[in-house]
């Protein structure tokens, strides 16, 4: 994002854009998990036993991803964006779903 602010060049606009539909694609599992996945088959499936992470999550890497969706729903406001962000600002607090 610092770059695309930087810069104003379209080009890394559009890179985080998809970046940022793959994350509210393939990210939440909120079935399974209050917590959003990070580890992934390259079929998307969830790799829950990937070294030191394993069947784990870490809250602040939870509340980065809400913070930046947001950061860029202010760039390309995708009502997905909002709708992610606002679902791990409300979980995260109580740990709760």
């Amino acid at each position: 994002m610092n770059l695309y602010l930087a810069t104003g060049e379209e080009r890394h606009l559009d890179m985080l854009e998809r970046t940022f539909d793959t994350i509210a694609d393939h990210f939440p599992d909120y079935e399974n998990s209050p917590f959003v996945n990070e580890r992934f088959m390259r079929d998307w499936s969830h790799d829950l036993e990937h070294t030191w992470q394993q069947n784990r999550a870490v809250v602040g890497h939870n509340l980065k991803i809400a913070w930046n969706l947001m950061r860029m729903y202010s760039q390309r406001p995708k009502q997905s964006y909002l709708e992610l962000a606002q679902k791990i600002a409300d979980i995260m607090p109580g740990g709760r779903q």
